[in-house]
């Protein structure tokens, strides 16, 4: 399993299997013949600020690439305190003249607090996601899919539903799409958990970061990450696999 993009500009790419084609890919690695559904790859934009590089690696890789997952904003929540929010301006012209698919993503730093869908931080979090659905929509730009990347606790999985139940009605009739940690597939609240979105990205990669300076540092354990997606395959839940390639 890798990914051989090469790019230049400093933007984060990770390889992304459709869900419709997971089951093929699980054939594949199980078994000596290819799968029947042909692999799509897609890939992460992770830019604050757009430049001339970004869209030369675009183009470069356009014929490999089947749709685009851009980073819209981030937002950290703070007890007691105004939750920042950082907004991207991401260049909605080469997104077009690209002309794949384009998903936006909301990242949201690590959240202790509650998750109610009536509280200030679901209600923003709606919000946000609306506003950059219709910014997208005003620039000529249709959202595929609104990407939710918040990696929360395994115990929070239960609360965190509340926040993808409203945000998918919120957001309808786009797709929901979440970032999965593959620590969670061992939790019976994973299950329910998905089942609250159109779909999730499992990120099979930097399970454990070293205790030490001396540990070496695997980011990605081909066996383990094999093993993680025959046990999301198993929750019949549509997915894609993100695997760390970076340029």
């Amino acid at each position: 399993m890798h990914c051989s993009l090469s790019a230049k500009s400093a933007y984060r790419l990770a390889l992304a299997l459709v869900g419709a084609a997971v089951a093929g890919m699980l054939v594949w690695l199980s078994w000596p013949r290819p799968p029947a559904t042909p692999l799509v790859h897609a890939a992460y934009i992770w830019q604050r600020e757009w430049s001339d590089g970004i869209g030369d690696a675009m183009r470069r890789n356009q014929s490999f690439v089947a749709e685009w997952a851009v980073l819209g904003a981030e937002i950290e929540f703070r007890p007691n305190a105004v939750p920042r929010i950082a907004r991207m301006t991401p260049d909605y012209a080469r997104l077009r003249e690209s002309g794949r698919p384009v998903s936006l993503v909301i990242r949201v730093a690590p959240w202790a607090g509650l998750f109610d869908a009536d509280r200030s931080e679901a209600q923003l979090l709606l919000q946000l996601a609306r506003d950059l659905l219709r910014e997208a929509q005003a620039q000529g730009l249709q959202a595929a899919a609104l990407q939710l990347d918040f990696d929360a606790a395994t115990r929070q999985l239960d609360g965190y539903r509340s926040w993808l139940t409203a945000l998918r009605s919120a957001i309808a009739p786009t797709p929901l799409v979440l970032t999965a940690l593959p620590t969670w597939l061992d939790s019976p609240a994973f299950a329910r958990l998905i089942r609250a979105a159109d779909g999730y990205v499992l990120q099979v990669h930097s399970w454990e970061a070293p205790r030490t300076p001396e540990q070496p540092f695997t980011l990605c354990d081909p066996e383990r990450a094999k093993r993680a997606i025959r046990q999301a395959a198993r929750l019949d839940r549509p997915f894609w696999v993100a695997l760390p390639t970076y340029g």
